[in-house]
């Protein structure tokens, strides 16, 4: 079997994808190994010295966004000159450093033509890092990701960040929203009958665990009717070490009855059971639809909903009971996975508590100030600019590049 290395510094066999690299590219024939070594440890490479096949075809490669201590992974395009090696500790060196090597690629699964995989994409402001959390993250679903389905909400006359993405059209005049459950319940209204189980996650969630698929679907055949895989959430800083670990919601609840805990980032759920209670609740213009979920598994609404609006509480709390009583006697479960969160920004500028208040304030109606429209995403539909105004600058304060 042929021997290839990845313009990520990867050397690899497969039998999976004898053409594909861990790291999610697809080549077209065998790297020359020697040269890109050699051109890896000069302080600087001609492009000659570098393979023609990476030469020609380097702005492909999806390693290019991976940030290594600073510095860029694998071949790049620097300076505005395509064919340059940018690390210093050259590519024999880069696996020892390189994310796709520290965490666990997903393993195949035979029936993963029956899960809808999906996860979403909307970015008004453009972060980098929210762009680049993608890139880092999908090569981690290994065969997986043949199947995944990323929905993009794409503002105005941007082109899309995310190669290969179902685009929505949207602007940020009407659309900039919160929008991550609606692409979710979207993406469900979309899917053929074949899929029998839906599993959302975010781009920044690194399931270290390579049999996650396998065991969440085992565990919701086995009667649970939705599985947060998520045991222990472990937040990375910009140097991608851990800080401040957090246990799941559904783990906290299920061992000790603690109603405490991180409740989403990363869910699939049996198809009928979501469509059951109907798909997410959408009308968070700010986040925390992933609490809404979880909150009906515990079958009582959070602190949380002492901060909304008093219509958008009511809505809650309606959405809450249809869970609870969609779950009957059966109980969510949670994967005892550990899970490795992306850095796009520091955690205080989440602002998970003020973000509330502009709801509040604002005396926000989720059924009267937003509606979904035909592209199946939300977006405004009542005269309150002090609300529309006030979340953007929500968005605004996250500073997901920090």
């Amino acid at each position: 079997m042929s021997s290839f290395r990845c313009q990520c510094g990867f050397a690899f066999k497969c039998r999976v994808w004898p053409n594909h690299c861990r790291c999610g590219i697809k080549h077209d024939g065998p790297l020359d190994a020697k040269k890109i070594v050699a051109a890896a440890n000069t302080p600087k490479p001609k492009r000659n010295t570098v393979a023609p096949w990476v030469a020609d075809r380097v702005s492909l490669c999806g390693a290019c966004e991976h940030q290594i201590d600073g510095e860029r992974c694998g071949v790049i395009a620097a300076k505005g000159k395509p064919g340059y090696l940018m690390h210093s500790r050259g590519i024999p060196n880069l696996l020892t450093h390189c994310p796709l090597n520290k965490w666990g690629i997903a393993k195949p699964f035979d029936r993963i033509g029956e899960v809808l995989l999906v996860t979403f994409h909307f970015n008004p402001l453009r972060y980098k890092r929210m762009r680049q959390t993608y890139f880092e993250w999908a090569p981690t679903l290994g065969p997986l990701r043949d199947h995944l389905q990323c929905y993009e909400l794409v503002f105005d006359d941007d082109e899309p960040e995310i190669p290969g993405s179902i685009v929505i059209r949207g602007t940020r005049e009407a659309n900039w929203i919160w929008q991550k459950e609606a692409i979710v319940n979207r993406a469900l209204r979309d899917a053929d009958a074949s899929k029998r189980y839906v599993a959302w996650l975010d781009h920044d969630m690194v399931i270290d665990k390579p049999d996650w698929m396998e065991r969440s679907v085992t565990m919701i055949d086995d009667g649970c009717p939705a599985v947060q895989m998520v045991g222990q959430l472990q937040y990375l800083d910009q140097q991608k070490q851990p800080s401040a670990p957090r246990t799941s919601g559904m783990k906290n609840f299920t061992t000790n009855g603690s109603t405490n805990g991180n409740p989403g980032g990363a869910w699939i759920a049996d198809r009928s059971f979501l469509e059951s209670i109907g798909g997410l609740f959408d009308g968070n213009i700010v986040g925390g639809g992933d609490q809404c979920f979880f909150d009906g598994f515990i079958g009582k609404t959070g602190w949380h909903v002492t901060q909304y609006s008093d219509t958008l509480a009511a809505c809650v709390e309606n959405y809450v009971k249809r869970v609870t009583e969609a779950c009957g006697e059966r109980s969510g479960g949670y994967l005892d996975a550990d899970v490795y969160h992306l850095w796009h920004g520091d955690r205080k500028d989440r602002q998970y508590g003020e973000r509330n208040r502009i709801l509040s304030e604002n005396d926000f109606d989720p059924s009267a100030d937003v509606r979904i429209n035909d592209a199946g995403i939300l977006e405004w539909s009542s005269d309150k600019p002090g609300l529309h105004e006030a979340v953007r600058r929500y968005f605004e304060g996250r500073r997901e590049d920090g």
